[in-house]
């Protein structure tokens, strides 16, 4: 059984780190037998530590700590492993008769920037898309999300961000609609993206007829959303309905099934 560590939240999708979320997805990807077990967001490096997991990285993150989700304990192999990237690599290599998300597709030139771009340490377009609108709804977090320390935690985080308090990025509307309109031309690089990678190898997915890193770096950027939104919010309606010309919802229409939390 490999247990996935992250924090509950009261939202739509109970969780919400895109990092997580990237290790959700594989994992269900691949169909390997899983559970999560939930801490508590304002003492993740403190209970990951108890936990025994590794430090995510040798550079503290956004809140100063070396310790964050997602990280794994596979108890087939009495492994635990922290980082996202780190963990795809692992669950690749030690379960290979699974869809490898790592494995890159080659053989067609005309593809080999795309590959490239998308397997690089860092994509900055999915990224991109998830720092924008992250600052839009991040006050529902704040606001419905979280409680206790775990709120104060991360709305002070929400707050550095937006340079003002959450009550007051609710009430202004033009900052908002420009955080928006920049979420949404993030949006829009990446649906030219995807439709310059199909019209070459026209297939199913970002970079073929095989699931890779590509489609798990944008499908986390739906469910990232739809976890914090909720279905029948209406800009996530928006999103997969209107954005794109419904692009984003055919997306959503292949990943989504790939979204389950595990209790």
């Amino acid at each position: 059984m490999i247990t996935l560590y992250d924090f509950k939240t009261k939202l739509p999708g109970t969780t919400l780190s895109p990092f997580v979320w990237k290790i959700r997805l594989a994992l269900n990807i691949k169909g390997l037998e899983h559970q999560t077990h939930w801490i508590s967001f304002s003492k993740i490096e403190q209970q990951l530590k108890e936990l025994g997991l590794p430090p995510s990285s040798t550079t503290p993150n956004n809140f100063g700590t070396y310790h964050t989700v997602p990280g794994i304990y596979d108890s087939f192999t009495d492994t635990k492993v922290s980082d996202s990237r780190a963990i795809l690599k692992y669950l690749d290599e030690t379960y290979p008769n699974t869809p490898q998300l790592l494995s890159q597709p080659n053989g067609d030139p005309q593809l080999e920037a795309f590959v490239a771009e998308a397997f690089a340490p860092a994509w900055g377009t999915p990224a991109s898309m998830i720092r924008l609108l992250w600052k839009v709804i991040a006050p529902k977090i704040v606001l419905e999300g979280l409680e206790g320390e775990d709120t104060a935690k991360y709305r002070a985080r929400v707050e550095a961000a937006n340079g003002m308090s959450v009550e007051e990025w609710m009430e202004n509307e033009a900052a908002r609609g420009q955080c928006l309109a920049k979420a949404r031309e993030a949006f829009d690089v990446a649906d030219a993206w995807l439709q310059s990678t199909r019209k070459i190898h026209g297939g199913v997915w970002a970079l073929g007829e095989a699931v890779t890193l590509a489609d798990i770096e944008l499908g986390t950027v739906l469910a990232f959303a739809c976890s914090i939104l909720g279905k029948d919010d209406r800009l996530w309606k928006q999103i997969i309905g209107e954005w794109n010309d419904s692009r984003w919802g055919a997306l959503w229409d292949q990943m989504g099934q790939y979204t389950r939390v595990v209790m």
